[in-house]
């Protein structure tokens, strides 16, 4: 029961993580708008390739999380 309680609990944080790099993004979006004068649509290749670069980095860090997890409960069994 607890694998499954830790399970939840590390995709709570990958789904929290990725609404903040959601959020940074929109910022990002109005600030190159208002400071840079640039639209969304002259920058969109840059907006979306950070977008993208981000959410791997994200979906690394979930997939590792889970992965030592896994490690652990498998030390555990050996043990």
């Amino acid at each position: 029961m607890e694998e499954r309680k830790n399970f939840w609990k590390i995709w709570g944080k990958f789904v929290g993580l990725l609404l903040v790099v959601l959020a940074l993004w929109i910022a990002l979006i109005f600030i190159c708008d208002k400071m840079l004068g640039k639209t969304f649509e002259e920058l969109k290749y840059i907006h979306y390739f950070i977008l993208l670069v981000v959410i791997i980095k994200v979906k690394k860090w979930f997939l590792k999380k889970l992965d030592e997890e896994d490690n652990e409960e498998k030390e555990i069994i050996e043990k």
